[in-house]
C-alpha cells in the first residue's frame, strides 16, 4: 500500500526573480500541475515567500505568493511554514534555496520514494545533494556533518562521470547530521511543532537538522546546482558564520576552545 504525499515546497527569495521566475516555469510545467497525470498531480504546492515584496506572481489553488518584511531567511522560511500550517493534508515540506538550478527529475525521484518509504525511515528527512553551479559534473556535498562548526561534507566533490552515480538508489546509512537548506525535506510532523531559530541567514538549517535528531536520507538524483561557499563570503556572511554557530554549539553541547573562536574572527 503506497503512502498518501502532498508536498509543501517553502522558498524564501530576496531579489532573485530571474531564478525564481525560472524555477516556477520548470515547475507549473512538471506532472505536479498536469490533470492527466493523476499520481502527481495537485500533490506539490509552492509557497513563494519575497522578503522585497516585488514578485508578481499569479497565483493559483497550487502556487502562493507571501510579501514579508526582510526577516533574511530565517525569518522567510519561517514565514512560508506558518503559511503552510494554514493547510491541512500536507506530509512533506521542502525548504529550498532561492538560488539554485534543479532538474525536475529531482521532484519525481523524491516524490516516488515518499510513497513508498518504510515506517521505520517515515520520520527521517531527506536531504538533497548539492552540485557546483561552474562545474556540473561535481557534486559538492551529498549532506553535512556538523562537527563542532569544523563542517564535513559527504562525499565531498564527487565526480558523477568517474563513479557510478544510480539515479534513485537510496542510501539510509550516510554519516551526516543534516542537509543544508538549498534543498532539503522534513515530514510535516516535526514541521508543525519546531520553529526556525531567528538568526537572519546562516546556521538555521544545521539547527534545524540538528533539532530534528535524524540522520538524513540521502538519493542519488535528488540534487540541485548552487554556487559553493568560497564564492559567496563576504565580511557579513563572516560575522553570521562566527556568531550563529556558537549559538548552535551552545544548545547542542558542542564547545569550542577560545582559540577556535578567535582564530574563525
Amino acid at each position: 500500500m503506497k503512502n498518501e504525499v502532498k508536498i509543501a515546497l517553502n522558498i524564501c527569495t530576496y531579489q532573485r526573480e530571474e531564478y525564481i521566475y525560472r524555477n516556477l516555469s520548470l515547475l507549473q510545467s512538471s506532472y505536479f500541475f498536469d490533470w492527466r497525470k493523476t499520481e502527481y498531480y495537485g500533490k506539490l504546492h509552492i509557497f513563494i515567500v519575497d522578503n522585497a515584496r516585488q514578485l508578481k506572481i499569479r497565483e493559483d489553488d497550487y502556487t502562493h505568493l507571501v510579501y514579508n518584511k526582510n526577516t533574511g531567511g530565517s525569518g522567510g522560511f519561517q514565514r512560508g511554514i506558518e503559511e503552510i500550517r494554514k493547510q491541512e493534508g500536507f506530509t512533506h515540506v521542502i525548504f529550498m534555496d532561492d538560488d539554485v538550478a534543479f532538474d525536475i527529475n529531482s521532484f519525481y525521484l523524491l516524490f516516488d520514494f515518499l510513497i513508498q518509504v518504510d515506517e521505520e525511515n517515515r520520520d527521517r528527512p531527506v536531504a538533497g545533494r548539492m552540485f557546483c553551479m561552474d562545474r556540473p559534473n561535481i557534486q559538492y556535498t551529498a549532506a553535512e556533518k556538523w562537527n563542532g562548526g569544523n563542517i564535513s561534507h559527504v562525499e565531498f566533490l564527487r565526480d558523477v562521470r568517474k563513479s557510478g552515480y544510480a539515479p534513485g538508489k537510496v542510501v539510509y546509512d550516510a554519516d551526516a547530521d543534516y542537509g543544508g537548506w538549498w534543498f532539503c525535506c522534513f515530514p510535516i510532523e516535526f514541521v508543525l511543532h519546531n520553529d526556525v531559530l531567528p538568526f537572519f541567514i546562516h546556521c538555521d538549517d544545521v539547527e534545524y537538522g540538528l533539532r530534528c535528531g535524524r540522520k538524513p536520507i540521502i538519493i542519488e538524483g535528488v540534487q540541485v546546482w548552487h554556487e559553493t561557499y568560497d564564492k559567496r563570503m563576504t565580511p557579513l556572511m563572516q560575522y553570521y558564520d562566527t556568531r550563529n554557530p556558537l549559538f548552535v554549539n551552545q544548545i547542542y553541547g558542542f564547545l569550542p576552545e577560545p582559540e577556535q573562536v578567535m582564530e574563525a574572527w
